[in-house]
């Protein structure tokens, strides 16, 4: 139903009052804004219930789901399948099926260990371009004279200036180089303090899994992995600043360097080896975040519904009485019952995250911004312009 239907006074609210009164009304959950392709006003959806049990006749479930969705694009949004499954959860808990519950968390535990247990391999698969492109970069690094090619090309007067940019440009390179070796060694101490951790954990792991029936064995469970929360948030970083540092080595040297018309630059085996590392943090960085993806949603469950039990939680859900919702002027629109709450945590982080990936993209537009006005002021000198 339209937003305004759960609200609206005269007509509408007298067909809300003869609905609650016949007290088939069973759930009414908020949908937020853009989940239709025509129209980007939010909705309600309204469950209805004849067979509801003696204890519930009198009760309404409100969940404001207007906080829960996946962006698909500027101007749609969807829940994803993990987001559906927790909102009907609620509606589980709410009808005391705690088995069904205890179930979805028991499922994303065990799709969280066998996510994190690809980890190792996907890591592994880093090395190989690694090592490859450092030494194909050194070898390049090693080989540069006190002279460039840029220099055979000049005029004798611009030859000094020329020569001073063509030594900055290799000092950057050199700089650049270093970072990344440094960065190179700081990725392979992190891989190897979280495999060696997270190895015993999966092996644990294997041995109890019979026993996450109960909620305090989730719950157990759940806590011994949050250690590698942090370790797999930083090998994360590690990856992509030996990434990000690993392009720009090839791209100073070929840009700045005029790499390839140089025979110590083996241009077909490092784009070679590129292509296979953009592959592989590809792969390593999709392991990672569906690791904490699957992880965080038994936080998001656990953190709100700590008993495996149903409660009213500020700003998500709340049950309410014929006679709440009588003072309400027989409101269905559940924002008016279940209030407001701040953010999670862990949605801070992801911003925190995506506002710092912003940035470097931002910095990285600006650099070529500046590079591609100075070539278009080059050419207008050419023409005269």
């Amino acid at each position: 139903m339209a937003s305004y239907a759960s609200d609206a006074g005269h007509g509408e609210k007298e067909i809300r009052e003869e609905l609650i009164a016949t007290q088939a009304v069973d759930m009414i959950i908020s949908i937020g804004t853009n989940f239709f392709y025509t129209k980007s006003l939010p909705c309600t959806l309204w469950f209805f219930d004849k067979g509801k049990p003696a204890e519930r006749k009198d009760k309404v479930l409100m969940i404001d789901a207007r906080n829960v969705y996946r962006v698909v694009t500027r101007k749609i949004r969807d829940f994803s399948e993990e987001q559906l499954q927790n909102i009907t959860a609620i509606a589980w808990l709410y009808r005391g099926q705690q088995e069904r519950y205890l179930g979805l968390v028991r499922e994303y535990l065990n799709k969280t260990h066998q996510k994190a247990g690809t980890i190792e391999d996907v890591l592994t698969q880093l090395e190989s371009p690694l090592a490859k492109l450092m030494q194909l970069l050194q070898i390049f690094s090693d080989h540069l004279g006190a002279s460039l090619p840029l220099l055979k090309e000049l005029p004798q007067a611009e030859e000094l200036v020329a020569e001073d940019i063509a030594n900055e440009n290799v000092e950057t390179f050199r700089a650049t180089l270093l970072e990344l070796e440094t960065g190179i060694k700081e990725f392979a101490a992190a891989r190897q303090d979280l495999i060696s951790e997270l190895q015993m954990h999966l092996a644990c792991f294997v041995t109890q899994t019979e026993s996450l029936s109960t909620n305090e064995a989730q719950k157990d469970c759940a806590a011994k992995f949050v250690q590698f929360i942090p370790q797999l948030k930083t090998l994360q970083k590690h990856i992509n600043e030996v990434h990000k540092l690993a392009t720009r080595a090839v791209e100073l040297a070929e840009k700045k360097l005029d790499a390839r018309k140089q025979e110590s630059w083996d241009a077909k085996e490092i784009k070679k080896q590129r292509d296979v590392l953009d592959i592989g943090r590809d792969t390593a960085i999709s392991a990672i975040k569906s690791t904490l993806y699957l992880k965080a949603q038994v936080t998001w469950l656990q953190t709100r519904f700590p008993e495996a039990v149903f409660v009213d939680v500020p700003g998500l859900c709340k049950l309410v009485t014929r006679d709440e919702i009588a003072k309400q002027d027989s409101s269905l629109t559940p924002g008016r019952y279940v209030g407001v709450t701040a953010l999670d945590g862990e949605d801070e982080d992801d911003f925190e995250e995506r506002m710092r990936e912003i940035h470097l993209e931002l910095a990285s537009l600006n650099e070529e911004a500046v590079e591609l006005a100075a070539a278009i002021a080059a050419n207008f000198e050419e023409l005269g312009i």
